[in-house]
């Protein structure tokens, strides 16, 4: 049986080729790769960027917020079967809650009822502290982080969404997972599943989405927003998994 191998360092990788069940020592200046006895050379490159079988995550867009905005608009380009986004360090200014509104026009509009303020439906669950509360709410925006923890300067944020975009006739459903920390209050834990009210006054057409505004709640509007809260920090990442 091999001894560790001490040494391994990650450099470029070059694709490889299986060649058979053998037992390989690979430690190249030109490349790394998983060495097993009896087992298929993998391409490491090809494992880290979900490569492999076509099944796995393509980043679409990434960046870095680092002086206040109001809203982040981020577009759901077909030829994936559904995305996931990440955001990292959240910090708003001054509420904690963050919704969003879907377009299906490519971001020309976002749908959201004005004057009936039921567009969306949020189901959510979460834990402050010793407390653990549960929320349903129909909203002109949707909730991807939901919490009643009070505006504090020292909070933070973090949220995992994944978003199914939907198709004629059938909703799209977003599932988000969200913490708020703070050194000077209990921190908030987060779930919320959010879809189109199939009880609205005015009921959207459902159609697959192709973009979604992310912001800050403040006066419950979204085209553009008019609260002048904003996002004033963090990180976002958003993939997709291409479509089989």
């Amino acid at each position: 049986m091999p001894g560790p191998v001490t040494d391994f360092q990650f450099k470029t990788v070059s694709a490889l080729t299986p060649t058979g069940s053998e037992l390989v020592r690979v430690m190249t200046d030109g490349g790394a790769k998983i060495l097993e006895r009896d087992v298929r050379l993998i391409d490491i490159a090809a494992l880290a960027a979900g490569l492999i079988s076509g099944g796995g995550l393509e980043l679409i867009e990434s960046g870095t917020i680092s002086s206040p905005v109001e809203y982040l608009d981020l577009d759901l380009p077909s030829g994936y079967s559904c995305y996931r986004l990440i955001f990292s360090g959240i910090e708003l200014a001054p509420r904690n809650e963050l919704v969003a509104a879907v377009s299906v026009d490519g971001g020309a509009t976002f749908i959201s009822d004005q004057s009936n303020f039921d567009t969306y439906r949020s189901q959510s669950f979460g834990i402050s502290g010793p407390t653990i509360t549960d929320n349903e709410t129909t909203d002109a925006l949707l909730y991807l982080l939901f919490s009643s923890q009070d505006d504090v300067a020292d909070r933070a944020a973090n949220l995992e969404a994944f978003i199914e975009p939907g198709k004629a006739g059938k909703s799209f459903t977003i599932t988000s997972r969200g913490s708020v920390e703070s050194l000077s209050q209990a921190g908030v834990l987060n779930e919320t599943c959010a879809f189109y009210n199939i009880g609205a006054v005015v009921p959207v057409v459902a159609a697959r989405i192709n973009a979604i505004r992310i912001s800050p709640y403040g006066n419950g509007d979204i085209n553009p927003p008019t609260s002048n809260y904003t996002i004033t920090a963090g990180s976002y990442f958003l993939y997709g998994i291409p479509t089989p």
